[in-house]
């Protein structure tokens, strides 16, 4: 949540596997009941091409599910929501310089997605570590060997130390980089 008239930033996580989210009152309650009993990471899928459940168009209902789900639970009005992809995520972060993070539990991942439905085998040190978007990415995505409240508190952690450490001396040399990632 980013309130402008203060400039204060709030973030929470639910995670993936979440079960049991109550569904707010309309059609989509109509067909799979009070509460949603799959994993709320699914409900996108479930929800996006049932023009039925939610108004928009096929890149937005399942977006608009989500705001009406997650309102819902949390009890408040969802507006406007932020998609970033994965290579948006990388440019960004290299965009300025790469991000300096304060890995505070070694990453330790045997089965972490290297593409083409290969696994790859990742290890990321506690302490002091300068990322790349790339190596940034591999932190706040590892799964396997932590759960999702660990891997919640990385991705928190990277968004929070960029921010921290995103000044104007390292924005403007980088402007045009950042915009065409944005």
């Amino acid at each position: 949540s980013i309130d402008p008239a203060t400039n204060q930033v709030a973030m929470i996580q639910l995670p993936r596997d979440t079960v049991d989210v109550p569904i707010p009152e309309g059609p989509a309650q109509r067909l799979f009941g009070t509460v949603y009993a799959g994993k709320i990471n699914s409900w996108f899928v479930a929800v996006r091409n049932r023009p039925d459940l939610y108004p928009g168009t096929d890149q937005t209902r399942g977006y608009n599910g989500l705001k009406a789900i997650l309102g819902e639970l949390y009890g408040i009005q969802i507006r406007y929501y932020v998609e970033v992809n994965f290579e948006g995520f990388e440019q960004i972060v290299d965009a300025l310089g790469g991000v300096t993070v304060n890995v505070q539990v070694p990453v330790v991942d045997d089965r972490y997605p290297a593409g083409g439905g290969a696994v790859q085998r990742v290890y990321i040190a506690s302490g002091m570590q300068h990322m790349s978007g790339a190596e940034a990415l591999v932190y706040a995505r590892s799964r396997h060997g932590s759960t999702d409240f660990d891997r919640g508190a990385r991705q928190q952690r990277v968004l929070l130390a960029h921010r921290q450490q995103t000044d104007n001396a390292r924005v403007h040399p980088n402007l045009d980089q950042q915009a065409r990632a944005l």
